[in-house]
């Protein structure tokens, strides 16, 4: 066992500096151990395995042996001093050797350890707390908007027999076109009889651009230049020739609202279909009302406990930020560039979320230890319960699968743990209805 003495300062709430020196006894003792070890498998020319004399060892491996020995003696003597005196740290040590690095017979081997702890977090008076619960009325006029979204959202589209264009932002124009790159036709650059939302973005903005003024029938050649960090490098940086026609303008067809636009989604009556609709809304903005609720008092409680928060945490969770807005940017036609520029422009932004979401999990995570809300067997079943209406399992099924991963049920019981703090946390604050 690794003897050596310890001092601990205290940096900052959350730094701490420990100054370990190990004896030079104990040092010596873990290069007898290694070397005794080294003796029973070594091979050296001229002496048979086990059976090599210490000093031709120590000629040929002493400098390997010591560098072994140096990571042995930092890491345990390091895992023993968080130990003896119960220092949780957050993240990986920034270790400095102060002396004794050679280990040299008879020195000691001193280094600090710089780490990150979590800060002692108070929770002042929760009655204090004074936050306003957004309205969850649904009026007949946001009915009858939810009504006329699902109507535009099953329009058909149909030939406009009454226009011919000239064509302008917001209309749908039937075109063929064909493009060219030095003189080359490229499978790429067609398409026949394609419906373009003008002014929808949907394709480059200098080709939508180019089909304004045009008529039913009309012909057009025009250039479009594409951009250096554009998906396909053949054509990354490129101008490219395009010629198009276009063939008929479109509009959108609105089912009418009537008992057999209500079977669509499975109700029998267009009542029947107005009353979901009101019930879905109803719920949705509960939900959203709670969730605002939740979040204003996260933040509320967040200014009033101020503290630091340890800078690996924090950087662990911009990391899950950027992951997540990089998948939804890619879904969204982001090149790696633009999605670069993105977090290089967002950065502090990603940061102050980063540790505003970091400071509200510890401040919850104390209320849930101060008030004791353990995940019970209960909040267990009643998540497995629910999991297993979503995926089409038994709840059995779903309890085995969490048992059978250690990470994934510790990852649960937190949520809940979590969970029941916030339900505890809105229990105690203020909260008003808003007029």
């Amino acid at each position: 066992m690794v003897n050596y003495e310890c001092k601990v300062e205290s940096k900052s709430p959350i730094r701490r500096e420990l100054t370990i020196s190990v004896k030079p006894d104990s040092i010596q003792e873990y290069i007898d151990q290694q070397f005794a070890e080294l003796q029973k498998t070594a091979k050296v020319k001229g002496f048979r395995q086990g059976k090599v004399p210490l000093q031709i060892l120590k000629r040929y491996y002493l400098q390997d042996v010591k560098t072994d020995v140096f990571s042995k003696v930092v890491r345990e003597s390091y895992v023993k001093a968080l130990e003896e005196n119960k220092l949780f740290a957050v993240g990986m040590p920034q270790i400095e050797t102060k002396s004794g690095a050679d280990l040299k017979e008879g020195e000691p081997l001193t280094f600090t350890a710089s780490i990150e702890v979590f800060p002692e977090i108070k929770v002042g008076d929760l009655s204090k707390v004074e936050v306003t619960r957004p309205s969850t009325e649904v009026t007949d006029e946001d009915v009858d908007k939810n009504i006329q979204n699902l109507r535009e959202n099953h329009a058909e589209m149909v030939p406009d027999e009454e226009y011919a264009g000239p064509a302008k932002d917001g209309d749908f124009a039937q075109i063929t076109f064909s493009g060219t790159l030095d003189g080359e036709a490229l499978d790429s650059l067609k398409g026949e009889n394609r419906l373009i939302h003008i002014g929808a973005k949907h394709y480059m903005e200098e080709f939508e651009s180019n089909l304004i003024g045009l008529k039913k029938g009309d012909d057009k050649s025009f250039t479009v230049a594409f951009p250096q960090d554009f998906s396909d490098p053949k054509l990354a940086g490129k101008t490219v020739q395009f010629n198009v026609t276009v063939h008929e303008f479109k509009k959108k067809q609105l089912p009418e609202l009537d008992d057999e636009f209500a079977k669509r989604f499975k109700l029998e009556s267009r009542l029947e279909l107005r009353k979901k609709v009101f019930e879905s809304m109803k719920e949705e903005r509960a939900q959203n009302s709670r969730e605002k609720v939740k979040e204003d008092v996260l933040n509320a409680l967040i200014k009033q406990n101020a503290f630091e928060v340890p800078q690996g945490v924090v950087q662990s969770q911009i990391e899950y930020l950027m992951r997540e807005n990089a998948s939804y940017l890619k879904q969204n036609g982001f090149t790696e560039k633009m999605i670069r520029d993105y977090f290089e422009k967002n950065l502090e932004s990603l940061r102050s979320r980063a540790e505003d979401q970091v400071r509200a999990s510890l401040v919850l995570d104390r209320i849930a230890d101060e008030q004791d809300l353990k995940p019970e067997e209960k909040d267990l079943e009643l998540e497995y319960q629910k999991m297993a209406e979503r995926v089409n399992l038994k709840p059995e099924q779903v309890k085995e699968l969490y048992e059978r991963d250690e990470n994934a049920m510790r990852q649960l019981r937190f949520r809940i743990k979590e969970d029941r703090a916030i339900e505890y946390l809105l229990s105690q604050v203020k909260i008003r209805d808003a007029k």
